[in-house]
């Protein structure tokens, strides 16, 4: 028993100081990634072939602390089974929890962990919420968090932008009605909700939860699509016609050209890593898979649900993820299944 409590004591000794290690090593991912992001405000082909430098530094320094930790985990008897994290992508409610399960899937297999998408986990609650798990080594995990905490962000304001308050009605119609919204979603950004109507009143009311203010749909829905159309002929445009069943498929086809574009920035990114860890990938992929597969006999693959193609919404996808900070560049190989 003494010696049972003595090595348990020199393990957890052995763990705190590799994760005030694997914290230092974050402190300065974080520093060259916001290094490279104020290099890439300022401009300049000098200052943005320095933000590439730094991306790529940190990334190499990711790379190079996992390859460390793994040789450390194979000397060890605790700590070589791989870790599981939960990672919440939405409310039950949420429409697009197949594209942010496959956007989890993506950053999980870049930083050489594995997701498993727990379908229906958020089911019949609006407040609950739908996850992941997603298994791999300590330093492995925390680089996915670092990454996707931000692609995740960054996709849901593709998929459900929000009016710029700082910006005028007219300009952010026109952008939330190119990013999919038809006129009753940009109402619903704004606050509007349809109500019933008083006597006396239009037949269609509308509540705003923001100010309290109730009005018709000429002054609330109206007024947007008015503004909308003042905009496109400031800007000589042509109207972007969305009907109201369509503006799913539209986001639907956004979200798959996000998908899209960030693979194809992820696998370059890829490639350009060096040769030398794939022995220790290999050996880390296994156990992971191993792992989930422990866990999970059951578990089955999805396939991305199909939409009728819009190219317009589509293009519109794989613009936004072209302005995607990718912690640095992540890199994975996403597929349109998620395990």
């Amino acid at each position: 028993m003494c010696v049972y409590a003595v090595d348990l004591c020199e393990g957890e000794r052995k763990a705190k100081g590799k994760t005030m290690e694997l914290s230092k090593t974050l402190q300065r991912i974080r520093g060259l990634i916001a290094k490279a992001e104020n290099l890439e405000s300022l401009g300049g082909e000098d200052n943005l072939n320095e933000a590439t430098a730094c991306r790529e530094g940190a990334d190499k320094l990711m790379e190079l602390y996992g390859i460390e930790e793994w040789e450390k985990l194979k000397d060890t008897d605790t700590g070589f089974k791989p870790e599981k994290v939960r990672f919440d992508i939405g409310t039950g409610d949420n429409p697009f929890l197949p594209e942010l399960a496959t956007l989890v899937n993506v950053v999980a297999k870049f930083c050489k962990c594995q997701s498993v998408w727990m379908a229906g986990s958020g089911w019949g609650s609006s407040s609950r919420q739908e996850y992941c798990y997603v298994y791999g080594y300590p330093s492995d995990l925390r680089y996915f968090e670092l990454l996707v905490t931000t692609l995740h962000l960054h996709m849901v304001g593709a998929i459900f932008p929000s009016p710029d308050l700082s910006k005028s009605l007219g300009e952010n119609a026109y952008e939330l009605h190119n990013a999919g919204l038809n006129w009753f979603d940009i109402a619903q950004a704004y606050g509007w909700a349809q109500c019933h109507s008083f006597p006396g009143e239009p037949k269609f009311m509308y509540f705003n939860k923001s100010t309290g203010e109730r009005a018709s749909w000429g002054k609330s829905i109206g007024r947007i699509k008015a503004a909308y159309t003042a905009e496109i002929r400031k800007r000589g445009e042509v109207a972007l016609r969305i009907p109201p069943s369509g503006s799913h498929n539209f986001r639907v086809n956004a979200a798959q050209g996000y998908l899209k574009q960030l693979n194809i920035r992820l696998r370059k990114i890829a490639g350009e890593r060096g040769t030398g860890s794939e022995v220790v990938l290999r050996d880390k992929l296994q156990n992971v898979t191993a792992a989930v597969e422990e866990d999970h006999p059951d578990m089955r693959k999805t396939h991305a649900r199909k939409a009728t193609y819009n190219e317009a919404a589509y293009g519109r996808g794989v613009r936004h993820a072209q302005t995607a900070v990718l912690n640095p560049e992540a890199k994975a190989a996403p597929k349109q299944a998620l395990s």
